[in-house]
């Protein structure tokens, strides 16, 4: 087989949609000639495919259009003189109902070959523009001289382009690849990965229906060395969502076969084989299936109602009204019995739509696919009450981590029989609906190996919560509130750390078996004992924070440590700026039960 370029001649030989090959008849057509023909492409009542022929004593290949008539049979090839340059032409795609055309083409600059670092000429795919004057040309964004972009193929809204390339970062020499159309520009290629493209050549892709990728490669099979096979995958976002399909003989043979396409009624197409000795044009056909019996689809309707964090209770829907759908056509409709079921008697491989409706209950639709069980379960909700949306979140009271599967419970002000429960995601944050009316709301959030947070908050208060360690019941805990600030040389607490000292008496409010021990540190500027006596007068101050937000003075004790355990480079001597020294000037939370003694310190740091 030739593809079109003297160094793609390294490749040599080294069910789904297609049934077993006594399904499937093979015949050559009349479009071949002593050249070249292959990679056929349907072409408005025909089939455009590339022929080579001899021009400047060197062989090049050109495109060729056929009409075919109702009956299928294919007329006299005539060369599509629009598209053809005196170099190399094709394979191609068409869309936009033929007026325009991807086609691959020697890499030209004012018509003349370019060549690469290497003294190549590369292929690369070029927009052509067919109106009733000619022909318009552009090379596509993803250009380039120094590799190959080669065997265009389109998804039918044109907004998707497969083709093959040697572009760096592929697994082997040619890889299928993609690009989405961004605008007038195409994409950054894609390459379609490993569970498409192997170490060996992926090359003649073709899409059909925007699901079925066709291509061909030389991967070995059966560990022997092997040429150019066709292949199909079903594809989902662009992914080989089962295993690659083989396709079975006469499509395949011990020789090259590649370039297949498809006709939409799914009986018939055409590929291209070296099987008789030099690339030839094949038509396919597949025979009709025996019909498949008719198979029973059960459905149950439950309702999903959320009982408490961890349980739920799914009760029968009676009386559901369930459509089943064929493209815009509606086949069956039923309504579920008293336990939530309903039957339908369906073919198999079809692609159906199954629709639920029924109030109070949140419209569903399911896809049924060739491949989905003929036994499934819908789950459907009520329809929610407008509600008031809160968020919250839950880390660690030193602010380390974020906590995640933690327990929260919300109680609202104005129905204290309304549970309200969820949990936090892998982030620490949650969100849960209040009734509208709503002022005010109880939270609980709980979490084992940590203490449970109590609190009550009106509508719009932050919902963010901390939470404290314990272990054997015991708080053992010892944070940094980084955000008490300090200006230099000065005991009183900026505005800004208020917030972080509101939380902590919100926490010994809701703890009074606490005592703390606030530990307060300076930067390493001024002497030793200065920075000491300023520590005492910073903590002292935290703590007259506490006490007026109601926190008894017996619960703290203010320890002053000065510059010692200064926590960067800023140490004696050393220059560095106030964002740094104020790192330095911090407070430290030392939680402790009150059947424990607090922590010793030295009389002269009261």
């Amino acid at each position: 087989m030739i593809v079109g370029l003297s160094f793609l001649s390294q490749i040599s030989p080294a069910q789904e949609l297609f049934p077993d090959s006594s399904k499937i008849s093979t015949s050559i057509t009349t479009l071949n000639s002593d050249y070249l023909e292959f990679s056929p492409v349907f072409y408005r009542d025909g089939l455009l495919f590339v022929t080579s022929k001899k021009k400047k004593k060197k062989r090049y290949f050109d495109i060729a259009y056929s009409i075919m008539d109702k009956e299928g049979h294919l007329g006299t090839p005539q060369f599509f003189k629009t598209l053809n340059t005196e170099y190399h032409e094709g394979p191609l795609a068409v869309t936009n109902q033929g007026r325009t055309v991807f086609i691959t083409r020697s890499d030209l600059e004012s018509g003349k070959p370019i060549s690469d670092s290497l003294g190549l000429n590369r292929l690369d795919i070029y927009e052509v523009t067919l109106t009733e004057e000619g022909a318009t040309e552009k090379k596509l964004s993803f250009h380039s001289k120094d590799y190959c972009h080669v065997h265009p193929t389109l998804t039918q809204d044109a907004t998707i382009m497969y083709f093959a390339s040697d572009r760096p970062g592929g697994y082997g020499g040619f890889d299928i690849w993609y690009s989405q159309k961004e605008g007038e520009k195409w994409g950054t290629p894609v390459n379609l990965g490993p569970s498409i493209n192997t170490s060996k050549n992926e090359l003649f892709p073709y899409i059909f229906q925007d699901s079925l990728l066709f291509f061909a490669s030389n991967r070995p099979v059966d560990g022997q060395p092997k040429g150019l096979d066709i292949y199909l995958c079903r594809l989902h976002r662009n992914h080989c969502v089962k295993p690659l399909r083989r396709l079975p003989a006469p499509i395949n043979s011990a020789s090259d076969d590649f370039g297949l396409i498809l006709d939409t009624s799914r009986t018939f197409g055409f590929f291209s084989s070296n099987r008789a000795g030099t690339d030839d044009i094949y038509e396919y056909h597949i025979l009709a299936p025996t019909p498949s019996p008719k198979k029973q689809l059960l459905l149950k309707v439950l309702e999903n109602t959320p009982l408490s964090l961890h349980l739920s209770t799914d009760q029968p829907v009676q009386g559901a009204d369930i459509s089943i759908l064929k493209g815009n056509d509606t086949l069956f409709s039923a309504k579920t019995n008293s336990k939530g079921l309903v039957t339908f008697e369906l073919t198999p491989h079809e692609k159906y739509e199954i629709v639920f409706s029924k109030e109070p209950y949140e419209p569903f639709q399911l896809t049924l696919t060739d491949s989905s069980d003929f036994n499934q379960t819908i789950w459907v909700e009520k329809k929610k009450a407008p509600c008031l949306k809160q968020h919250g979140f839950v880390s660690k009271m030193d602010h380390t981590q974020p906590l995640e599967k933690v327990n929260v419970v919300v109680i609202p002000d104005i129905d204290s029989s309304l549970t309200i429960t969820t949990v936090t995601d892998k982030n620490g944050q949650f969100s849960f609906c209040l009734p509208e009316n709503s002022q005010s709301y109880e939270l609980m959030a709980s979490k084992s190996g940590y203490m449970t947070f109590d609190t009550r908050l009106t509508i719009g208060q932050s919902a963010d919560v901390f939470l404290l360690p314990i272990e054997n019941g015991l708080v053992k805990q010892t944070i940094v509130l980084e955000n008490i600030y300090y200006d230099f040389n000065d005991s009183r607490i900026k505005e800004s750390s208020a917030e972080e000292l509101l939380r902590l008496a919100q926490i010994l409010k809701q703890h009074p078996e606490i005592n703390i021990l606030l530990v307060a540190y300076t930067d390493s500027r001024g002497s030793k004992k200065y920075n000491e006596r300023l520590a005492r007068h910073r903590a002292r101050a935290a703590k007259a924070f506490l006490v007026k937000q109601g926190i008894a003075a017996n619960r703290i004790k203010p320890v002053g440590r000065g510059e010692v355990n200064i926590r960067n480079r800023c140490k004696n001597g050393v220059d560095c700026s106030e964002e740094e020294h104020q790192y330095n000037r911090r407070t430290e939370v030392i939680f402790r039960n009150n059947s424990e003694e607090l922590q010793l310190v030295r009389k002269s740091e009261l």
